[in-house]
Parts: C-alpha cells; structure tokens; sequence
C-alpha cells in the first residue's frame, strides 16, 4: 500500500509546574485532530537543529545552540480522501493586527513571544517547510512580526518567494523587508 505522510511539531505547553499528563492530553487532541481527519499517527520521532546565529548575533560573539523537538509523523493511504489538515503548531503572537491567526483552525497549544527566541525561531523555520499553505503563511507572518529576532530564517523565507500560493509570497516578502529593515536600523 502507498502512503502519503504529514509531519506535525509538536510542542507541549505547560503554564507552570510541567506536567506531564498534562502535554499528553495536548499530544492526544492533535493526533485526535488528524485522526478525524482521516490520518492515522505513525510515530513520534524528534528532529535535532543546529541554529546558527545571524550575522548581527554573531558578531557580538553569540555561539551555535543546538535544539530539539518533537515531531508527530502521521500517514494515510494515498487513495484515502483526507479532509483539510488542521493548522497546527506553534505560532507566536504578533503585531500586524490579526489576531485570528493564532487560534483559527488550530488545535495545538501556542506558545507566546516569552518563549526562548532560539527555540521560537527554530521552530517557525520548520514549518515554512508545512505542506498546508495555511501554516507556512502563518510561520512566514511570525517570523516578520519577530523582527531582527528572525534574521537567521531570511533564506528561509526568500524561497517562499517563489510558493505555489500567492497569499504565502505574499507575506514572505513582508517578513523579508520587514526582517532587514530592522536589521538595517540596529546596524545604524
């Protein structure tokens, strides 16, 4: 049997003390999600990143940090009719006055700007890879909203210049200036 696969991040979000039965009913709604869905989960698995500073980051001496994370790997057969895939992940509040964009169709608990930028940044940049235009558009507008915080995923973003979806090179192209001209004005 032929299978397409969707790889999901996944983050637990804890709002004090972890627990860890807690991120599990936070893991069991997503995969429940997508079961719904029509996917089946296939396995937890991790990804390790290694992010490099930018080039601002960098001069004043800042090191490579490496980070982890979660990735939830489902499958479906490929003649399977699958229903339109939540917009799931991890998405950091921003300041471009749309609100909606953190919780429409999203199943997954959002962490906020207080997150460690490095893990934030890591993350955004891995779902510019989504297969759901929704999520990569999402990702691109959270990198811009971060600013100078977001130097480090600009190649990242100028390849969604060229996207099949035009509302994605859209707001990578505004993620893009809005990155460098603030990179621009802390150089100055």
């Amino acid at each position: 049997m032929a299978y397409q696969y969707l790889v999901v991040p996944f983050i637990g979000q804890s709002t004090g003390k972890v627990s860890a039965s807690e991120v599990a009913k936070q893991m069991e709604r997503v995969i429940g999600d997508h079961a719904a869905r029509g996917w089946e989960f296939y396995q937890l698995s991790d990804v390790n990143i290694e992010v490099r500073p930018g080039c601002l980051a960098g001069i004043f001496g800042a090191p490579v940090q490496y980070v982890r994370f979660d990735q939830l790997i489902f499958r479906a057969d490929r003649s399977a009719t699958i229903l339109s895939v939540p917009a799931t992940g991890v998405f950091v509040s921003g300041k471009t006055g749309d609100p909606d964009r953190l919780t429409q169709g999203s199943s997954a608990p959002h962490p906020t700007s207080e997150q460690d930028p490095v893990m934030l940044v890591a993350s955004l940049r891995a779902q510019l890879r989504s297969q759901d235009w929704r999520v990569r558009e999402r990702s691109a507008s959270s990198l811009g909203d971060l600013g100078a915080l977001a130097a480090i995923a600009l190649q990242d973003l100028e390849m969604l210049r060229t996207d099949p979806d035009q509302s994605v090179r859209s707001r990578a192209a505004w993620a893009v200036e809005t990155i460098g001209k603030e990179v621009k004005r802390q150089r100055s």
